[in-house]
């Protein structure tokens, strides 16, 4: 297949016929017959024609296909609210492949006029991991809503600990299956909708667990 690289071939073979054109002064436009002698020159201009549209094709890709892909949030900080941007991304992608009839599967090389095609592809493989993780979340919410089932959902007591565990592992191997970062992206670490519920029940699980060592210190002595 034709690429840009094929440049200089392309005006060589054009200026080859062109030279043959002219030495037996046959016009293509007047003499067809004669002209058909060349029997690839319409292969010629089919590569002329391709050459040109590349061309086309790498200059939108520069200004505008890759500057939305560019424009996207990096991929460690993508929450789900970036996601119409994704998509945007990759309709401009989609169309100007379909305008430029490049497939990627048979010019690779014409494909890779689009340069940052594979930081589009990592963002959408991102925000398909965060739905999975929102789709996720509620199981883990479920276990730490059962940590107040000892008093029907009034208070934590240090009958609680194994249930205050397990939630905490929950949530910490959920942030670890969907790379969340807490500090970076808050609002992924709120599709567990409960965690800041969690850290009170630690914290006052610290408290009643220190509230017994003093009372058995105290009463040892």
């Amino acid at each position: 297949y034709i690429t840009l690289a094929d440049k200089a071939e392309i005006e060589a073979a054009e200026a080859e016929y062109a030279a043959w054109q002219a030495a037996y002064a046959i016009d293509p436009a007047v003499e067809p017959l004669n002209a058909d002698i060349v029997t690839n020159r319409d292969d010629l201009a089919a590569y002329r024609a391709r050459y040109d549209q590349l061309v086309l094709a790498k200059n939108e890709a520069d200004t505008v296909v890759d500057p939305a892909i560019a424009a996207l949030t990096a991929k460690e900080l993508i929450t789900l609210a970036d996601k119409p941007s994704v998509e945007a991304a990759r309709a401009l992608y989609e169309a100007w492949k379909t305008t430029y009839a490049i497939d990627p599967a048979v010019e690779p090389i014409n494909d890779a006029l689009v340069t940052k095609s594979d930081v589009l592809v990592a963002a959408e493989a991102r925000i398909a991991q965060l739905e999975a993780a929102l789709a996720a979340a509620p199981a883990v919410d479920a276990l730490i809503e059962a940590v107040l089932d000892e008093t029907a959902g009034e208070y934590i007591t240090l009958a609680d600990e194994a249930e205050i565990v397990a939630a905490r592992d929950a949530y910490d191997a959920w942030l670890a299956e969907y790379e969340i970062d807490e500090a970076l992206t808050p609002a992924n670490a709120d599709f567990v909708t409960k965690r800041a519920d969690l850290v009170v029940y630690e914290a006052r699980l610290d408290v009643l667990q220190d509230a017994k060592a003093d009372a058995e210190a105290a009463g040892g002595a």
